[in-house]
């Protein structure tokens, strides 16, 4: 797939195209990426990725943490990130991904200690590596710029969902219905 100028791609990126994908990670995002833990630039990124399909993209977490939640609680707090109607008032983005089988939310640096004592949650501090669409399955559900135009879409405190996330674990720990 040859590598097109930034300014002639679509907007947004779709992780159908993987090239204008990373290119966005890359120059709208700032992110530093790998291919199966080689660094490397969007075009090396979308050249290796061509000839191996299975290979791993990751970026180091650089201005975000990463809260990863587990199969059943992750269908839960998705569907009440969806429906939370001040989310939607304030403008705020949850950026998501789903790698099974967890759900993957990307949240302000330095704050996913908000949420660190919530049993069945993992997290990323800012500084760990963070596997990416595209490749093994992964596709943004919510990305991390906005829609409109090529610029980073702002992340919110972790400590803004702690209440969704509690929620979305009572709700899995909770005894099945009879």
């Amino acid at each position: 797939m040859p590598h097109r100028s930034p300014a002639t791609r679509p907007w947004p990126p779709r992780t159908s195209n993987p090239s204008a994908l990373l290119d966005a990670y890359t120059r709208v995002l700032g992110w530093s990426l790998s291919v199966d833990d080689v660094p490397c630039t969007a075009r090396e990124a979308a050249e290796r990725l061509e000839r191996l399909p299975d290979a791993v993209v990751s970026t180091e977490c650089r201005g975000f943490d990463v809260i990863a939640l587990p199969a059943r609680v992750s269908r839960i707090a998705a569907l009440h990130l969806e429906r939370d109607e001040d989310l939607d008032r304030e403008g705020v983005v949850v950026p998501a991904f789903h790698s099974e089988p967890s759900l993957i939310l990307l949240v302000r640096a330095g704050t996913s200690e908000e949420v660190s004592g919530l049993e069945g949650l993992r997290w990323i501090a800012e500084g760990g590596d963070l596997v990416v669409p595209p490749g093994r399955g992964l596709a943004w559900d919510t990305p991390p710029w906005k829609a409109a135009r090529p610029e980073p879409a702002p992340f919110p405190d972790a400590a803004r969902l702690k209440d969704t996330l509690t929620t979305a674990l009572a709700v899995r720990d909770s005894p099945p219905p009879p």
